[in-house]
């Protein structure tokens, strides 16, 4: 039962919330797993498998299988599934990673898998490997994220080093993350250099000091061996003793829960752990008998971790204790195990071997956990820009709960920028401006799917109207007003709303971004019809002005897009498809003209470009639509037809004035050998495209 906060939604239901605006028409592959649940407890599988217009093509299954049966480390057979007839791929076993004959067919994955918050459970691992399979083929990836069971907040562990990555470390980040399986991706698709086109459907209303238990979900054991969420938090302890003798509880009821051996002695063991007050958690004596892994069908001494308090329980601390008293109280008996490679276990679980190095060296674990501070402070900083939820809800003057967007937030690298000089300030704005095409690059499967609707508008003689307001919708503006001149359009092909109107260009209007009934009159002045798209421009997501200018498009019968900063907020609520590139904090809190601003206009550039390319208003990549109202247009004019056809400026220009200043017709003539009015004819049958005019 949820203990606090408002209802979290994972993203799944946020997905069907918004009615799959941007998958519908695509052939998709779900990599999912049993903890893949809507928030009603219906499998991801079931859920998109029964919903009209989209084309589940397959299905792809991680560690323990598509339904979580598989035990630990078993190879899994790729198969079919039983309830929809699909192929299920496995990504444990033969391969790692999809092949080509996987992927065959498939435009779109889609990853739905509950993670623990651990960086050695392996979900992570098949996550990457699909992001490096993905950027191969530029194969957009789209991932449902959900809750980190043990908060986004805490962080514990070394940070991993690179000479130790593998499937149990499959990113350089602390054991104890603080990162849900979105955030994660994210960080490595862009940290590690990766750049596939991934998008993330963030979670509705989750906050990073949340558990598990406070979101109101169901827990769907994503494993055998994690059947509960506290679990989870043990997990960090007790996983590192599979890299030793001990059983760590597998084939048990209570796995990862209880440790122990035939040669333990429980009473001794429980003993000396409660002697050293560790916080959060007490050691009881216990025996038990595995009947799987480790000293199956033997009667084990050993003890049961009980976490008494969550919060100040250190998981990855607690774990190292346990090693060294099994080092100290059984020296004979305890040793380090290795994989197949001859790698320690234990090194790979840590992405480190300086920690069982120094247990040797009899280290304590005090100093041993104050070596890694300096390592998880740094990374405290460097995932800032990757977090996707905030700590605590906004509340606005009108008392309604809403969520800040991440670009409002305040940014822990800037915090003394007051005290820099010029120099040092203008270094660390460029720092970070130099993220936001990673954030826009992972929204690219959203913003193609506007396109395509954008292009449908204008073949229909349909219109892309902005509306926005402040910087936001001052970007509107200007993509618009760049239209005419550069692609020839017809002024009312490209229009912009802006709240408060034309002074609004120049100075701030009171209060017009926050009349949500003015938005909605706006659009009927435009006559808006179905035949248009709507596009909303808001970093803050909550502005009253393009909500209502969204809302009343869409009662018309408008294609809907919202370009936000959050993918919570009321604008993305009113739109049929989101656009939400996560830039991070800015420098100077809430200042959203800086890299929230700077991948509205990308994201605005790209719609009206690509739009432009695919309704011929291109040659290669030659503007050839440009209109001659100046000089400056006219002379470039003269280039590029000179480039599209081969020839001199002069011949250019004197086809131009042949052809009324008209840049494709001059451009078939000269390539074609024909006269203005054969050129015009051919240009006339091809809807106006110069390639197929030639």
């Amino acid at each position: 039962m949820r203990r606090n906060g408002p209802p979290v939604l994972p993203g799944i239901d946020v997905l069907i919330k918004r009615n799959l605006a941007n998958l519908r028409g695509r052939s998709l592959g779900l990599l999912t797993g049993a903890g893949g649940v809507t928030s009603n407890v219906i499998p991801t599988i079931s859920a998109l498998w029964e919903q009209d217009g989209l084309r589940l093509a397959a299905l792809f299954s991680a560690e323990h299988g598509l339904r979580g049966t598989a035990p630990a480390g078993a190879l899994i057979d790729s198969s079919r599934d039983t309830a929809t007839g699909l192929p299920v791929y496995s990504l444990y076993g033969t391969h790692r990673e999809p092949t080509d004959e996987m992927l065959e067919g498939i435009d779109t994955l889609l990853v739905d898998l509950q993670d623990i918050g651990v960086r050695y459970y392996t979900y992570a691992a098949t996550v990457r490997a699909v992001l490096q399979v993905a950027a191969r083929r530029s194969l957009p990836v789209v991932l449902l994220d959900r809750p980190n069971p043990i908060t986004g907040i805490a962080l514990e562990g070394p940070v991993a080093e690179p000479g130790f990555q593998s499937f149990v470390c499959p990113a350089l980040v602390p054991t104890r993350h603080g990162l849900t399986l979105g955030e994660l991706a994210r960080w490595m698709n862009r940290a590690e250099g990766i750049g596939a086109p991934l998008q993330i459907v963030p979670m509705h209303g989750w906050r990073r000091d949340q558990w598990f238990e406070d979101t109101g979900l169901p827990w769907v054991p994503p494993s055998p061996n994690i059947p509960t969420p506290e679990t989870c938090l043990i997990y960090l302890a007790t996983c590192l003793i599979e890299g030793t003798p001990v059983s760590e509880g597998r084939g048990t009821a209570q796995p990862f829960q209880i440790f122990g051996a035939p040669w333990i002695d429980a009473e001794t063991m429980a003993g000396y752990l409660n002697g050293l007050k560790l916080p959060g958690v007490y050691f009881r004596p216990t025996w038990f008998q595995p009947t799987a892994s480790k000293h199956a069908g033997q009667t084990c001494g050993g003890v049961q971790l009980h976490i008494v308090d969550r919060r100040s329980f250190a998981g990855v601390p607690t774990g190292l204790h346990l090693l060294a008293a099994l080092r100290l109280l059984y020296p004979e008996q305890m040793h380090w195990t290795r994989d197949e490679s001859g790698a320690y276990y234990v090194d790979l679980l840590l992405g480190s071997d300086a920690p069982r190095l120094a247990l040797e060296r009899g280290t304590t674990v005090d100093d041993l956990v104050a070596t890694w501070q300096t390592g998880l402070q740094k990374f405290s900083t460097e995932r800032q820009e990757f977090l996707l939820y905030q700590v605590q809800p906004r509340t606005t003057v009108s008392g309604a709960q809403d969520t800040l967007s991440l670009s409002e937030e305040t940014n822990a690298r800037t915090g003394d920028v007051d005290t820099l000089s010029p120099l040092e300030i203008l270094q660390l704005i460029s720092e970070e401006d130099a993220t936001v095409a990673g954030a826009v690059a992972g929204e690219l499967p959203a913003i193609a799917t506007g396109v395509e609707h954008v292009v449908a508008a204008f073949r229909a003689g349909g219109r892309l109207i902005y509306a926005g307001a402040g910087s936001s919708g001052r970007l509107g503006v200007l993509d618009a007003a760049e239209c005419p001149p550069t692609y020839g359009t017809d002024p009312s092909q490209v229009v912009a709303l802006l709240a408060g109107g034309p002074p609004a260009m120049t100075r701030s209007v009171e209060l017009a971004e926050d009349n949500e009934a003015q938005g909605g009159r706006e659009v009927d002045a435009l006559a808006v019809s179905a035949r248009d798209v709507v596009l909303g421009i808001a970093a803050s997501g909550r502005t009253p002005y393009v909500a209502g200018a969204l809302r009343r498009a869409r009662e018309l019968g408008a294609y809907t897009i919202a370009l936000v900063g959050n993918a919570d907020g009321s604008v993305a609520a009113a739109a049929e498809l989101v656009i939400a590139p996560q830039t991070g904090p800015e420098v100077i809190a809430g200042s959203t003209r800086m890299k929230a601003g700077t991948a509205q206009k990308l994201v605005l550039n790209m719609v009206t470009t690509t739009a432009m390319i695919c309704t011929g208003r291109t040659y290669g990549n030659l503007m050839v639509n440009m209109q001659a109202v100046n000089s400056k247009l006219r002379e470039r004019m003269r280039t590029i037809v000179a480039k599209a056809t081969g020839t001199s400026p002069e011949v250019a220009a004197y086809a131009l004035s042949l052809a009324d200043d008209e840049m494709k017709t001059a451009i078939v003539m000269l390539r074609a050998g024909v006269d203005a009015g054969e050129a015009r004819m051919r240009l006339d049958r091809v809807g106006g495209v110069v390639r197929s005019a030639l």
